[in-house]
């Protein structure tokens, strides 16, 4: 599933609490079903040569034979789209501790040359939204919640990207779809 989509660019009404919990679930519930051995926690203190830093969520995923990728979360709750300063900052972290790689996920999406720049510093940028929106209905005045039998995620989480054209795409991660994110998690980039 890819596209690009106004949706992703408006903010969600959430708890700062509830945010990081639902982006952080929805990570987990993508590699729920994978072959790697991963560990995650939520909050973790790390050590960087600059001092301590508190990551909302770091994955540690195991392969072959027990080499570890180290990948920090960083959940952005702004009103706003997060700019190319926000992913600067969450590459620094990144370097001084000495992860391998990072998602920021953020309430409100990012600006375009965000996502160029943690792209070109192999930086996840995602957008969580309401799993609701990707119910729809015609007809006039406002849309119904989903009936709870559509079985439809609360939160889900799209990844950006920059297409061969330019442009920038998305696409969705979470347990029904993991691949893309699977894939960049395990690439060498």
């Amino acid at each position: 599933m890819r596209g690009d989509s106004e949706v992703l660019r408006r903010s969600v009404e959430i708890s700062p609490e509830e945010f990081e919990h639902a982006a952080l679930t929805v990570l987990q519930a993508a590699w729920a079903e994978g072959s790697e051995k991963i560990a995650f926690e939520q909050r973790e203190r790390v050590e960087g040569a600059g001092g301590e830093y508190e990551i909302d969520g770091v994955l540690r995923i195991r392969r072959f034979g027990g080499a570890e990728i180290v990948v920090f979360v960083e959940c952005k709750r702004h009103g706003r789209r997060l700019g190319r300063d926000h992913v600067m900052a969450f590459e620094a972290k990144i370097r001084d501790c000495g992860a391998h790689k990072g998602i920021l996920i953020a309430s409100s999406g990012f600006q375009s040359g965000a996502i160029e720049f943690a792209q070109s510093r192999g930086i996840a940028t995602a957008t969580i939204t309401d799993g609701r929106l990707s119910y729809e209905t015609f007809g006039l005045g406002p849309s119904p919640a989903p009936p709870s039998a559509a079985g439809f995620p609360r939160w889900e989480i799209f990844v950006h990207s920059v297409t061969d054209q330019g442009g920038i795409g998305w696409s969705l991660a979470n347990k029904a779809h993991p691949d893309d994110l699977r894939e960049w998690l395990l690439s060498d980039t």
